[in-house]
């Protein structure tokens, strides 16, 4: 006796009908859902395929398609998908699974073989490979793909345009900060300046200071008093310095002279006083002049021979003295000119310094009124937009508006250009 097989016997009538009533309504509700130029897309890797059978409650299978763009389809195995629209892949499905004998658990408990109608098999596209955005949104990264999307839509997901993805500050705060650092800089920066002409005034190189060049600020102006009141104190020294030691050396040359009259004087009393001693001493010799008289002679020209070395020792001295001060009047122009220049430079190294601190504090401030700017306006200038797509297995770039039609995969680069800036200014 041959084993009889229990097949699924299939109702007909009113029943049948209402199914396929069902089963219409139903295939075009996933027509409509599919749909994002559903004719035209090809599945890839990373899509998610669902699989349905009408009537049959535990035939429903999410199949992701792997890299090596395949399916595992129960009852029939791996199926090549990729590359392939939906209705072909429906296609294929319809016609490789209605020759199988698929089995069904009746609510009796039993497992019952059923023959699939090609018109019960439903396939659908459960997940769509995401899309990417990059750039300046507010959240870059992967959004899931919906149909019908747009770039706009994809933007709306990622939050909108926005740099302040690159900050982690307030940029209004930050803001503030950078123009009193800025601020603080042209301070120092007209101070540095001031000093500068002050120190060139003194070298003879410029005549007054060009203070219309400078901010108008009242903090500027008392730096310019300051300098132009250093300027008059310092010169006033100097011309008190030069004027002391010039005094001096003219003292010193009056007393020379004083000195060196009194010598001369000296040295005719001594030929005065030898000439004395001499003729005294002859005397004596002839028993004339008591040897009283001659001991007052010689003593005499020992006191002329003294007064004549202590004004010669003090002419000496003096020479040395006034020569002196004439190397200390010299030295005091070179000194001061040697120091003026060393104070220059110094003051040009910061002057320097502070120019390129400006110019890095400017950068920011430029960057962080462009953020302060698209925060108010909500944008920046007119973005460029975009979209990565793999054709054909090339990479192919194509630049789009914002209603452009996205397809599952694609990736959107997003660069908003500027349109506000800052005036640094001249200096």
């Amino acid at each position: 006796m041959q084993p009889s097989l229990n097949f699924r016997i299939r109702p007909q009538g009113l029943w049948a009908k209402l199914r396929m009533m069902l089963l219409a309504w139903l295939a075009a509700t996933l027509a409509g859902i599919a749909t994002a130029k559903a004719a035209d897309y090809r599945l890839g890797a990373g899509d998610t395929l669902e699989i349905t059978v009408v009537g049959m409650m535990d035939f429903r299978y999410k199949l992701p398609v792997d890299l090596q763009g395949e399916i595992a389809v129960p009852y029939v195995g791996a199926v090549p998908v990729s590359g392939k629209t939906l209705s072909e892949v429906r296609q294929d499905l319809q016609d490789r699974l209605p020759t199988k004998l698929v089995r069904q658990r009746t609510l009796e408990g039993r497992d019952v073989p059923v023959v699939l109608l090609p018109e019960e098999v439903v396939v659908t596209v459960s997940e769509y490979r995401p899309v990417y955005v990059n750039g300046d949104v507010a959240h870059p990264g992967e959004q899931p793909f919906r149909p019908g999307m747009t770039v706009r839509k994809a933007l709306a997901l990622a939050g909108g345009y926005d740099i302040m993805r690159f900050r982690a500050s307030n940029p209004f705060l930050d803001s503030a900060d950078l123009r009193g650092e800025y601020d603080s800089l042209l301070t120092s920066a007209a101070k540095d300046q001031l000093q500068i002409w002050r120190l060139q005034i003194m070298l003879g190189q410029r005549v007054a200071f060009d203070l219309d060049s400078l901010p108008r600020s009242q903090a500027v102006a008392d730096l310019a008093k300051t300098e132009d009141a250093q300027l008059k104190v310092l010169e006033a020294d100097f011309t008190k310095e030069k004027s002391f030691l010039a005094e001096a050396s003219k003292k010193a040359t009056a007393q020379l002279a004083t000195l060196t009259s009194q010598r001369s004087g000296e040295n005719e009393g001594i030929k005065a006083d030898t000439e004395d001693y001499d003729r005294l001493k002859e005397f004596m010799q002839r028993g004339t002049v008591p040897m009283l008289r001659l001991s007052d002679a010689r003593r005499n020209v020992l006191l002329s021979s003294t007064r004549w070395l202590q004004a010669a020792a003090q002419a000496t001295q003096l020479e040395r003295d006034r020569d002196e001060i004439d190397r200390k009047l010299v030295r005091l122009s070179d000194q001061r000119r040697s120091d003026l220049l060393k104070e220059l430079q110094e003051a040009t190294t910061r002057l320097n310094a502070t120019r390129a601190r400006m110019d890095a504090v400017a950068e920011k401030m430029l960057y962080t009124g462009v953020v302060k700017s698209q925060i108010v306006r909500g944008k920046g200038g007119s973005p460029s937009l975009s979209v990565f797509r793999n054709s054909d297995g090339r990479l192919e770039r194509i630049e789009v508006q914002e209603d452009a039609d996205l397809l599952p995969g694609d990736t959107i680069e997003v660069a908003l250009t500027t349109e506000y800036a800052i005036g640094l200014g001249s200096r």
